[in-house]
């Protein structure tokens, strides 16, 4: 075997990770949520795929050809740049508003799947057709194979920060043609040099000129860029995503306006990261004045505030505002923090000395400061238009009750907890957050209902929870406050004896009783939407759906206000369905047509089944969990996906001096068995005791934390497939198949049980999953 087809191998590798990290990048900007179970499940379908298609197929003229790996790589380029093209055309391009709510789109989401899963296809393929001729060679090339996708992980976070995201997808066009060079026939050099030379100037000249992503009309940019006069003045790069300037003459801020203000509201620029609204910018810090008749003045009215933290600061207007009202020391905290404060400066020419920024994850501060703030500000907990449940996915780690119980060890005594929340209808996330805050109180041994402060105007509702009971003083100010400005008092009960703002039904003020009364539990459970407070376990603060829930909604025949307020979850469900039925057509369907069947099914089935699910539920799990130590998907994903696929490439390349014997098999399930529930025992504690430290020594533990585990999670599959391999060599491709079906199901499986079960019974699963692997093992030999 030619050692150039070693760095074909490994450079094949690295474009499709690469492209399958870029992938949930660009979704992330043009969608809402970064897809990550969908992607990694049409990665899985083409591995899975390209097996059932060389078993049957193998002996066909094209895959006994000289030139198929070169034929095959040049495809792979091909597929993956025109990707982005094809699925932003009319005929295909989806919008996940529409899904359920469109037949179109919801063919079109499937099309979408299936022009992802096209270059997993191709570039499996040219990786099962040299391990099928190089046999001999079968660890070295899957060491080849795992460590290229390792550095493929790495890839994108370099190019991020450098190419525009519409670049991105086109240089990784371009890692499978150097691999085509490394593969390159014998015969017909002269033509397939041009092939090479056209497919690489094609790709150069889309990285140079891309052609602009269809992103989704409902997205808050495209809300903005309908505007008369709206213009993007200036885009900026950045491992969070692309963030943009956009100058927008017909933007109004001042969210919870009161209806007694008779001024003018300043017009006020807006900066949007991947497509949605981070916050405004008004041109002068005096245009801040016009919040000053918002529930945001309520806790410099009832208290001295002189030390403010903004938390998720975005564009850093509550930190603009507590300077307006005086307040002298002021930290922001965003993990965008550094980019958007010169967008600001540059921009909108505002003075930000007075402003302390920190870029850095929100939750992550919280760990680290240990300085005492008179008022901590969080934005609104939702959105003004929505978002369909579109968030449903999205982990939220600074409204678990972990977050809010720091919040409050960081308030002096005077201090005042502040979280806006807009008003949905059915009521859920202003319940869920009060919800949270009630929890938190009552675990701390304090009254929620002494403590906990909520004021209503025609859109939203502000809580305040203060760290010392409200005396009657602040008490007469507020409603003397809500009186003169129009405002509401929600909580406490009987401050004022007339309402402004009236609510679609009457319930609600029942709803705050009985989550603000001891046996809110039985609220939680009577209640349709769940309402129950986020924790680090379960961060899916904007999930208000369970299998019971939606169950009872669906009986109720409420489907399509379900499918309309819980889009993201059904999503996910669709998807899971889709995946599944391709998983099955694709990879097991067609293996019915070979003349040996499998034999030992059960034990087989059982086996090549748990390994399949069990290796990607911990990859999905890892990068959730990641998520909040880094506070980035793109970071967790990139890092956690680099060190498990290369720990687990070096420990195949290990197990091949291995026998495949019963005992072995069954003796690494249980280790990885077992390191999985030291994950469970100790990962949360490890991360909270270095979450603070800086990227680069969090990286380091990142890779201690992964790779013992991945290690041996590299050995069952090769030592599995050797034993049946040398009984009988006609099982391999079932075998094969079995674990490529189920690793696909597996991405999207683990997303939906990790919304209603949490991280905690994921990594259970994965324990049991390889302890019945290791059963299995006993009875394969």
């Amino acid at each position: 075997m030619k050692k150039s087809l070693y760095l074909t191998v490994a450079l094949l590798s690295a474009a499709l990770i690469s492209y399958q990290v870029i992938l949930m990048h660009i979704l992330s900007i043009v969608q809402w949520h970064h897809f990550a179970y969908m992607i990694i499940s049409a990665a899985m379908l083409g591995f899975g795929a390209s097996g059932t298609i060389l078993a049957l197929f193998k002996e066909r003229k094209f895959f006994q050809s000289d030139s198929v790996v070169f034929i095959l790589l040049i495809l792979t380029s091909a597929a993956i740049l025109i990707s982005p093209l094809l699925t932003s055309l009319p005929l295909l391009s989806f919008d996940s508003y529409l899904v359920l709510s469109r037949t179109a789109h919801m063919f079109r989401l499937i099309l979408n799947y299936a022009v992802f899963f096209i270059p997993f296809l191709t570039g499996a393929l040219v990786m099962a057709l040299l391990f099928t001729r190089h046999i001999v060679s079968t660890a070295k090339l899957y060491f080849s194979n795992l460590l290229g996708s390792a550095a493929g992980a790495i890839i994108p976070l370099l190019m991020i920060r450098t190419f525009a995201p519409e670049s991105l997808i086109p240089i990784a066009a371009l890692i499978p043609l150097t691999g085509a060079l490394a593969a390159f026939p014998e015969k017909r050099k002269k033509f397939n040099c041009i092939i090479i030379g056209l497919a690489a100037g094609l790709a150069l000249i889309l990285v140079f000129s891309p052609p602009p992503f269809h992103i989704s009309q409902y997205k808050s940019i495209s809300y903005a860029m309908n505007q008369p006069g709206a213009r993007i003045l200036e885009r900026k790069l950045s491992v969070h995503g692309l963030i943009e300037y956009a100058e927008t003459p017909a933007s109004r801020f001042a969210p919870g306006l009161s209806l007694a203000y008779e001024g003018e509201i300043p017009v006020s620029d807006t900066i949007f990261l991947n497509g949605d609204e981070l916050g405004p910018v008004f041109s002068s810090e005096e245009s801040y004045s016009v919040l000053s008749h918002t529930p945001k003045a309520i806790p410099f009215r009832i208290s001295s505030i002189d030390r403010v933290l903004s938390l998720e600061a975005g564009t850093f207007h509550s930190a603009f505002y507590a300077a307006h009202e005086g307040a002298s020391y002021i930290t922001a905290a965003d993990p965008a923090a550094e980019e958007t404060a010169q967008l600001i400066s540059k921009n909108a020419g505002l003075d930000m000395s007075g402003i302390n920024p920190k870029a850095v994850d929100p939750r992550t501060f919280l760990f680290i400061t240990e300085d005492k703030y008179d008022l901590i500000t969080l934005p609104a907990a939702n959105t003004f238009r929505g978002t369909a449940g579109l968030y449903a996915l999205r982990e939220k780690y600074i409204l678990t009750l972990e977050s809010l119980d720091r919040m409050m060890d960081l308030l002096s005594d005077k201090g005042i907890l502040y979280i806006p929340a807009w008003t949905d209808y059915p009521y859920r996330t202003s319940l869920k957050l009060l919800a949270s805050l009630a929890q938190t109180l009552e675990e701390r041994g304090m009254d929620p209902k002494t403590h906990i402060t909520a004021v209503r105007d025609w859109n939203m509702i502000h809580f305040m929870v203060s760290a010392s009971p409200l005396t009657d003083t602040q008490i007469y100010i507020l409603s003397e406050f809500c009186e003169k400005k129009l405002f509401d008092a929600a909580i406490p009960e009987g401050l004022q004896d007339h309402f402004y703002h009236s609510l679609p039904d009457d319930d609600y003020s029942v709803y705050i009783s009985r989550i603000l009364s001891p046996d809110r539990e039985s609220f939680y459970r009577d209640y349709k939407f769940n309402i129950r407070p986020a924790t680090d376990n379960r961060p899916f603060f904007l999930n208000f759906i369970t299998f019971r829930s939606a169950r009872h909604m669906i009986k109720e025949g409420s489907f399509r206000d379900f499918s309309f307020m819980e889009l993201g979850y059904l999503i996910l469900a669709f998807t899971f369905i889709q995946v599944s039925l391709a998983a099955f057509i694709l990879i097991i369907l067609p293996l019915f047509k070979l003349k040996n069947k499998l034999t030992n099914k059960l034990f087989s089935i059982s086996y090549f089944s748990c390994l399949g699910l069990g290796f990607i539920f911990l990859e999905m799990v890892l990068i959730q969990k990641f998520t909040f130590y880094f506070g980035s998907p793109v970071y967790s994903a990139a890092f956690v996906i680099a060190f498990m696929l290369l720990a687990a490439g070096i420990g195949s390349r290990v197990s091949h001096g291995f026998e495949a014997s019963r005992i072995n098999i069954a003796k690494v399930c249980v280790a990885v068995a077992a390191f999985v529930l030291l994950y469970l025992l100790f990962l949360e504690r490890l991360f909270y005791a270095t979450v603070h430290f800086d990227t680069f020594l969090k990286v380091l533990i990142s890779f201690v934390i992964i790779f013992p585990a991945g290690f041996l999670m590299g050995m069952p599959f090769p030592l599995g497939l050797g034993s049946i391999g040398r009984e009988n060599p006609s099982n391999v491709p079932w075998c094969w198949g079995i674990d490529g079906c189920f690793s696909v199901i597996a991405a999207s499986l683990a997303t939906l049980i990790s919304l209603n079960g949490g991280f905690t019974v994921i990594l259970l699963c994965v324990s049991v999953l390889y302890l019945t692997a290791a059963i299995s093992a006993a009875a394969l030999d």
